[in-house]
């Protein structure tokens, strides 16, 4: 619907109808403001990367990890599993 149509349904209204859509409107601007007002970094998925935060990010995650829990952890984020295909043989 084209906002003239819509203009011309709203001229149509009751006056009870009308204070209804009326209330409805309000109540949608203040939940746009609210989310304009809401900081943007909440999204992370197009955020600018932080390095610091990135290090401090994954100091955290060490903590509690024994050296040897480490190496253990390298080795088999790092171990690789090829499973031949047919075009290989």
């Amino acid at each position: 619907m084209a906002l003239p149509d819509l203009m011309r349904e709203v001229k149509a209204l009751s006056r009870d109808e009308f204070e209804a859509l009326y209330l409805f409107v309000q109540h949608q601007r203040e939940y746009w403001r609210s989310q304009e007002q809401e900081p943007k970094s909440l999204d992370r998925r197009n955020a600018a990367l932080d390095i610091d935060e990135l290090k401090q990010i994954f100091a955290e995650l060490r903590e509690g990890f024994t050296e040897a829990d480490l190496d253990e952890l390298d080795w088999a984020m790092n171990a690789e599993i090829v499973k031949p295909t047919d075009e290989d043989t």
